[in-house]
């Protein structure tokens, strides 16, 4: 059984740090809310560190999350999104039309 897990850490807009328990499958492109936020890279690796070793299972380790990796991401959300508001258009809802 995998665990597909990893501990992201990405600089948000604001310039501080996020730090957060990831999934390998997700290609991330923005800090989340729930992430713990730090002043420095320095103090988010601290951070992610001690979080890993209180992990049994880290299959994906700590991991940066790179500048392709949010751009394949926005490019994952912006379709989602232009996908929704055609069909917002068309249907007079976000989803496919046969989830109304």
């Amino acid at each position: 059984m995998s665990a597909d897990n990893r501990i992201c850490i990405m600089q948000n807009e604001a310039g501080e740090w996020g730090v957060w328990m990831g999934s390998l499958s997700t290609v991330y492109f923005d800090v989340p809310s729930h992430a713990f936020q730090f002043d420095s890279k320095e103090e988010a690796l601290k951070h992610a560190t001690k979080e890993a070793e209180e992990c049994a299972v880290l299959e994906g380790g700590i991991e940066e999350i790179t500048a392709r990796e949010q751009s394949e991401g926005l490019a994952e959300e912006i379709q989602s999104l232009s996908r929704r508001l055609s069909n917002l258009s068309k249907y007079g809802s976000q989803w496919e039309q046969g989830n109304r």
